[in-house]
């Protein structure tokens, strides 16, 4: 260890210095009194002040003049006429019998028939391309709060004082025997030999402090060395005396205390030092001393009560080895410790480079659909890379959401569940399904009818008449029969055959009688079959069932009865059937009793807003029931809309940027904040101004006496100053000296 070699010899040198006149003071301090120059100084100091002011929001327009496009419901207009039209159909005579020698026709008056009644159902089907599957809603989105951070690592400090009471004040210093002799003896003292023991010799010039710094090293202990009862002094004093027997001597130890003696006396020898010295008034003031195994965390825990500033000591007492033994001094009165505190705080969300609204909307509420809405909530702030947004609201609300639902049927002006089921179902026969399947709600104009069966099935009753039938009684006969259905018993034997010759049981009954059995010959006739009716006997005559009606009238509505027949001579040569056709027209709507525009805008256009227009796009015709209009337009604006719009001021004649903000903020004096935070637009009369801030801040300096005070310009000294103050700059050191010695800054105060 180099440090531990000594590289120095005291050794004792003499120079002569000339005394070097131009040293030597020709002057001696005296006193002038300098008296302050007022002038040069401030009394007042201009500040900065600021008043907010607040947005009048009652000032601001929250709705304006619109439009509402209403689109036409073709749907309810007729574009089909009713027209009677005729076709003529001739009679068909290939479709006669030949006649025969004679036909017996069949009497129905003696026939019974019996009413069947037949249950029926009919299945109709729903039209679900009627139905609506959309609806216009919103979307709530909820902030996943989870992504937003709440905590933030700051910086903290805390500061440890030292324990100066833990310092030493005094330090010891051990004896070394480096200047110490040693006497060797007998044990008389009046001989030349002594017993022996360890002295410090004495030398010319000594003093305590060099006698000190020799034995112990410093000569900081030299008045601790003079002051010790136990030091003491002795030498040798020899004695010559002239006897008869030559001359004597005799060496004498004198002793003598040396306990504050102002210097010891040279030549003497100083016995009884003690093994160590303390010096209590140590220059460097306290110290630590290193013990083994000390480390910079231990030390910093001992004196500052903490380790945490164990690099901060470090540190401040320049990073020194901690050699065991050493003494630390110069410590700071206290140390400050720096460390990262981790704090929670509001949910902010920090904006990465490139994010947009729609990119934040996303990764918070899961859908960038209220990107607008999420930007307007936070005061449309710029996204700035780092910036930290806070004050999310937790629901985002989206309102053009379209959403697909279960079928449904929207219920309008004057719909019945007739209607409905009608034009649902093409058939007003299952209104009552209808109604009760989906549990007879009210119809309420706008409600919604939703769950409709994909069939509904109407029951119903058919009453049917059995074919004709004789029941037979006690005494009849084929004979008896066969006069009273055919006018003839001479056809007793046909009837018999044509029925399968039955046995005439009382009470039974004879079904499937011919309508006619032949006796003789007669006209071309048709002959009534089992299952016949008019339009398929006029089917078979004419050709077309149409004129059904038309031959049952001819026949003068003769009942269809088996073993009925008809002759040539009865049938018409030609039948017309007369009957209800369409024609496709432009599309058309009846007027109905009660009508007005507004109840035809509704019906027609879903709105009755638009009834004026609408009435003079038709050409304002007076309305009166069954009148049909024509000519509809495809859609009709309405003008009377408000629409609501974000706030606006629009601007008047004569504006001016300090006008408006007196109106908005009630002052003035933040017109130019106004202005600079809408932008700079030029003011227009009619421009709409939006986006103003809640509130404005007015900066306006104002000027405050205050203590008389000195500004301190560039280049300024001490002496500049005092000549400027005081007229004189002998009075810089002085002056500086009052002030307590502040460095001179460009723009510093100087007060006092």
């Amino acid at each position: 260890n180099d440090a531990q070699l000594l590289t120095n010899r005291e050794i004792e040198q003499s120079e002569v210095h000339a005394v070097v006149s131009s040293q030597l003071q020709t002057t001696e301090p005296g006193s002038q009194t300098l008296s302050l120059d007022v002038l040069p100084l401030s009394n007042t100091i201009v500040e900065q002040e600021t008043l907010d002011y607040s947005l009048e929001q009652s000032a601001l327009s929250t709705t304006e003049p619109g439009t509402q496009g209403l689109q036409l419901n073709a749907a309810q207009l007729a574009v089909t006429r009713a027209i009677e039209l005729e076709s003529s159909y001739s009679l068909e005579l290939a479709s006669l019998s030949d006649p025969t020698p004679q036909a017996n026709g069949l009497q129905a008056n003696p026939l019974s028939v019996d009413q069947i009644v037949t249950p029926h159902t009919r299945d109709y089907g729903l039209s679900a391309g009627l139905l609506s599957t959309t609806i216009n809603s919103t979307a709530d989105h909820n902030l996943l709060s989870s992504r937003l951070s709440t905590t933030k690592i700051v910086p903290e400090t805390q500061n440890y004082g030292l324990t100066s009471s833990r310092l030493s004040n005094q330090r010891t210093y051990s004896y070394r025997t480096n200047y110490i002799s040693y006497d060797a003896g007998s044990s008389s003292e009046n001989g030349p030999n002594f017993p022996s023991a360890s002295y410090y010799l004495v030398r010319s010039g000594d003093t305590w402090e060099t006698v000190a710094s020799r034995v112990y090293g410093s000569s900081r202990v030299g008045d601790e060395l003079k002051a010790r009862s136990s030091m003491s002094s002795y030498k040798y004093v020899t004695t010559s005396y002239n006897t008869e027997n030559g001359t004597i001597s005799n060496t004498t130890r004198v002793v003598a205390n040396a306990t504050n003696l102002s210097r010891p006396t040279a030549g003497t020898r100083l016995v009884g030092f003690p093994s160590s010295l303390t010096d209590y008034d140590v220059p460097s003031g306290r110290y630590y001393t290193v013990s083994s195994g000390n480390t910079w965390s231990s030390i910093a825990s001992y004196l500052y009560g903490s380790a945490n500033v164990g690099d901060e000591l470090r540190t401040a007492m320049g990073n020194v080895s901690l050699s065991s033994g050493r003494h630390l001094s110069g410590f700071p009165s206290s140390l400050t410790d720096t460390y990262n505190v981790t704090q929670t705080v509001p949910p902010y969300y920090t904006v990465p480079s490139g994010a947009t609204w729609s990119s934040i909307a996303s990764h918070l509420y899961g859908s960038s659909n209220v990107a607008d809405e999420l930007a307007a909530a936070l005061g449309n702030p710029s996204l700035s890379t780092g910036r930290e947004l806070t004050g999310f609201p937790s629901t985002l609300v989206d309102d053009d959401v379209v959403l697909t639902v279960a079928p449904y049927y929207t219920v309008r002006s004057g719909d019945t569940w007739s209607s409905i089921a009608n034009h649902l179902y093409g058939s007003a026969n299952v209104a009552d399904e209808l109604q009760s399947g989906l549990g007879s709600p009210s119809l309420t104009v706008g409600s919604r009818l939703t769950g409709m069966s994909g069939t509904l099935t109407d029951s119903y009753t058919v009453t049917t008449p059995s074919d004709p039938y004789y029941l037979v009684g006690s005494s009849d006969t084929w004979a008896t029969i066969a006069n009273v259905l055919y006018g003839s018993a001479d056809v007793a034997d046909e009837l018999s055959a044509a029925l399968g010759n039955p046995a005439l049981i009382v009470g039974n009954k004879l079904f499937s009688l011919p309508s006619s059995l032949i006796d003789d010959d007669g006209e071309k006739y048709y002959a009534y079959q089992s299952g016949d009716t008019w339009s398929s006997i006029a089917q078979t005559l004419y050709g077309s069932a149409n004129v059904g009606n038309e031959l049952q009238a001819a026949l003068g509505n003769a009942s269809l009865l088996s073993g009925l027949s008809f002759v040539q001579s009865q049938l018409p040569a030609q039948l017309t059937d007369t009957y209800m056709g369409t024609e496709n027209v432009p599309p058309y709507y009846t007027v109905q009793s009660g009508d007005t525009w507004a109840s035809i805008a509704q019906l027609l256009y879903g709105d009755s807003e638009g009834a004026d227009e609408l009435q003079v796009a038709m050409g304002s015709p007076a309305l009166s029931a069954g009148m049909e209009l024509t000519g509809w337009p495809a859609s009709i604006t309405d003008d009377d809309v408000l629409v609501t719009v974000p706030a606006y001021y629009t601007v008047q004649s004569g504006d001016t940027w300090a006008s408006i903000a007196q109106q908005l903020y009630g002052s003035a004096n933040v017109a130019d904040e106004l202005q600079a935070a809408l932008g700079n637009p030029n003011l227009s009369s009619g421009l709409a101004l939006t986006s103003f801030p809640s509130a404005l801040t007015d900066t306006f300096d104002v000027i405050r006496n205050v203590a008389p005070y000195y500004d301190v310009q560039s280049g300024d000294t001490w002496a500049s100053i005092a000549q400027t103050l005081y007229g004189t700059s002998e009075g810089a050191d002085e002056l500086q000296a009052i002030l307590d010695n502040p460095v001179l800054v460009e723009g510093a105060h100087l007060t006092g």
